[in-house]
């Protein structure tokens, strides 16, 4: 019946004809009725079939059912055909078929999502002087490469980074939520365009406008939490927390957002979201935090058992810090009855996934059998691992090894070696034994002099047997044989007792607190904590959760602001000099910044033995610094000729930790210790690394989420990046950093 009333009233030429359903189509599509979409789809059957847009209108009827079944293959084929010839309506419509399919099983048999093929029609879309088509194609591209996630399509290997970045931007300008969310990230790690926190902060600003995906909102308060192109602004933090929590009870979420109360000092709401994490969604970091925050009556009331109930449910759930602190507890008898076996059985558990804290405890633990066999080989090894990556207490630990030959040979050499670098880490016990070798001779040339400087270091931070050493060697006669003639020579301990012991004032504190308070506010530490060790000798506890690099700064500026360290001179984590230091504690929870107030030396300004003393400081300064020279200059070239690169089976590290807190939190940057042998051959030349979720059980590995490596790359002290394999000569690298791609498991 349809055909005959055609054939009544249609024109017998084929250009009428196709006048005729164009016209009948754009009715169709005003008036929205089925019969006359079944009539424009009988008469461009019988129009021009080579014309484009007939070509464009039966694609369109096949793909929506108007006239004719629903077939999405044949509206593709009918795209095809009126794009080649140039309509951009065409074109646009093949995207948003790929758009519709590349994230449904549908698009499994729908052999044109080749990426050959995508990236044909993407090109014509980007030179095509349509708008419409090269957003579509855009935020078609944006889905696939990064939220569909499909790599059997292999779009980004086909597609350069300058082009990434083009198809990026062209979509976030669209108005498509995750691609100006992707721009962001770009502009706030610099990828592809220069760093700029301000201009992230506008697309992440933008994206959460136009989408309602919670970790748009959860980016904004990141941003805020950090003060990231924005001033840091924990209130506008929570706000935007709360909004991603609204949207969503992704534990992630829910973590930042107690992270950021306890920040901000709101901790009974912090208390209550950790407790929200922990009891919901069962999150080990968040039931582990719950566990502290009862044990130290933050938020809520004290209350040991419960802290111990929630840290030992962390523990079990492979949480390794919550195991790390259940051993703590049992080691020391805190809170539980004191259990060698229990605690071993904690610590190795959390050294298993890196813990330093951990892996130090079972060190001691093998040593002095607790807990667990006497095993000094095994003791030397979990000593040598930390002394290698520069904890300073186990490289005191394992010069005592080498000293009294515990599970290795005996070496004096060995042993002086790691009782230097853990002396000038600050270690007091380390500048004890040190001075004894120097007064004896043992592994270094004896040297009297050189003794009691190390022995007035130890007496100076307290250390009884160095006070007694000092006495002896000042009532000795044979003392006026010293090379250098000073005042030490006829000074008594009472002398030497009295000075080292000078008090300062209150005056005094309040100088040196306030240079202490600008360094720590100007580089954002939290939550630290002073204490006076003695009438001299001042330290601040800063928790690990702050930035290292940060921390190092601060530290400096106070060493720097007081006079205490030359200012041509800065010090790393784990150096000190004559008057100050900075360490990780042995239990691994804290950095230690420890300084003299420069009046307690202001005895000592044109003394003699002043100025030997600094000039054998700056001596061994000077050796020490050409030894770290020339170890550098070797490490730079093994990794240039390729021998020095990770061994690692199939080029991936495992990691966790800190680490894994960080990545969690969507850091896409590892700072990796220091720049030593051990931590290039573990990451240069790194393809993936592996992040453990918890210890495992029953015989089973840990779960693991998997990481793309992007690059590795060496940093100096400003944060330079240097490529590793083509460093400059003006470049002096001091720490390795992984830059991560996606998640690929």
């Amino acid at each position: 019946m349809l055909d005959d009333t055609i054939n009544d009233v249609v024109p017998v030429t084929s250009e009428d004809l196709t006048k005729q359903a164009i016209s009948t189509y754009r009715n169709a599509l005003e008036s929205h009725s089925d019969e006359d979409c079944a009539r424009a789809f009988a008469l461009a059957q019988k129009a021009d079939k080579d014309n484009a847009e007939i070509q464009y209108i039966i694609g369109q009827c096949y793909r929506y059912g108007d006239g004719v079944g629903e077939d999405c293959l044949k509206a593709m084929q009918w795209y095809r055909k009126a794009a080649e010839q140039g309509n951009v309506d065409a074109l646009f419509e093949i995207g948003d078929l790929y758009a519709e399919n590349i994230s449904d099983p549908f698009y499994e048999g729908f052999d044109e999502t080749s990426s050959d093929d995508f990236i044909k029609w993407l090109s014509l879309a980007l030179k095509s002087e349509s708008p419409k088509a090269r957003i579509g194609f855009a935020k078609v591209y944006v889905n696939c490469v990064y939220c569909c996630n499909h790599p059997e399509l292999g779009l980004e290997k086909k597609v350069n980074k300058a082009t990434d970045l083009v198809l990026i931007r062209i979509a976030a300008n669209g108005g498509y939520s995750e691609a100006q969310y992707r721009l962001g990230l770009c502009y706030e790690s610099g990828d592809g365009v220069p760093q700029d926190y301000v201009e992230a902060l506008r697309w992440y600003h933008k994206a959460t406008e136009n989408g309602s995906e919670y970790y748009y909102a959860g980016k904004l308060g990141e941003v805020y939490k950090k003060g990231l192109g924005v001033e840091k602004n924990y209130d506008e933090a929570i706000k935007w927390y709360h909004k991603a929590v609204e949207s969503s009870e992704i534990g992630e979420t829910i973590m930042n957002l107690a992270e950021v109360y306890e920040l901000a000092g709101r901790h009974q709401d912090s208390v209550r979201w950790y407790r929200e994490a922990a009891e919901k969604i069962g999150n080990s970091y968040a039931q582990y935090k719950l566990g502290l925050m009862y044990w130290c009556g933050t938020g809520v009331p004290k209350d040991e058992t419960a802290a111990i109930a929630w840290v030992r449910k962390a523990a079990e759930q492979g949480n390794s810090k919550a195991q790390d602190c259940l051993g703590f507890w049992y080691f020391d008898g805190r809170g539980l009855p004191q259990d060698f076996i229990e605690a071993y059985k904690w610590f190795k558990m959390a050294a298993g996934q890196g813990e330093v804290a951990s892996q130090y405890y079972l060190g001691k633990m093998y040593h002095n059998g607790l807990g667990v066999g006497k095993d000094e080989a095994e003791a030397f090894k979990w000593f040598r691992i930390l002394a290698v990556g520069n904890h300073i207490p186990a490289q005191y630990a394992l010069g005592m090894m080498y000293y009294n030959g515990e599970g290795i040979e005996r070496s004096y050499t060995e042993a002086a070696k790691w009782f230097a670098k853990s002396a000038n880490g600050g270690e007091v016990d380390a500048q004890y034994m040190l001075g004894v070798l120097y007064e004896n001779g043992d592994g270094v040339s004896e040297d009297i002099e050189k003794a009691l400087f190390w022995y007035q270091k130890a007496a100076a931070r307290g250390n009884e047997d160095a006070g007694k050493k000092l006495k002896k060697i000042f009532a000795n006669k044979e003392c006026s044989g010293l090379k250098t003639e000073s005042k030490i020579n006829n000074m008594t301990y009472a002398d030497a007792e009295g000075i080292m012991m000078k008090e300062l004032t209150d005056k005094d504190y309040e100088l040196a607190s306030e240079i202490a308070i600008k360094a720590i506010e100007s580089n954002g530490l939290k939550d630290v904590v002073s204490q006076v060790d003695n009438p001299f000798l001042l330290s601040l506890y800063v928790p690990i959760a702050n930035n290292r690099r940060k921390v190092v700064a601060a530290a400096n500026e106070i060493f720097h602001g007081l006079g205490v360290l030359p200012v041509e001179r800065t010090l790393k984590m784990g150096e000190g000099d004559d008057y100050c230091y900075m360490t990780v504690a042995s239990d691994g929870d804290y950095y230690v910044l420890s300084f003299n107030h420069p009046k307690a030396l202001s005895f000592t300004e044109g003394d003699e033995e002043y100025q030997y003393t600094i000039k054998y400081d700056h001596e061994q300064q000077e050796k020490e610094a050409l030894e770290e020279e020339e170890e550098t200059h070797r490490l730079i070239a093994g990794i240039k000729v390729g021998r020095l690169k990770s061994k690692t089976p199939d080029g991936y590290l495992v990691l966790a930790g800190e680490f894994y807190d960080a990545i969690e939190s969507g850091e896409k940057k590892i700072e990796y210790r220091d720049f030593t042998e051990y931590n290039v051959k573990r990451t240069i030349g790194l393809k993936t690394v592996r992040f453990n979720r918890g210890y495992g059980s029953k015989g089973k590995p840990p779960k693991q989420m998997r990481w793309e490596v992007k690059k590795v790359v060496l940093m100096d002290n400003d944060d330079n990046e240097c490529d590793p394999f083509n460093v400059a000569e003006d470049f002096w690298p001091t720490t390795i950093a992984i830059h991560l791609g996606k998640r690929i498991g």
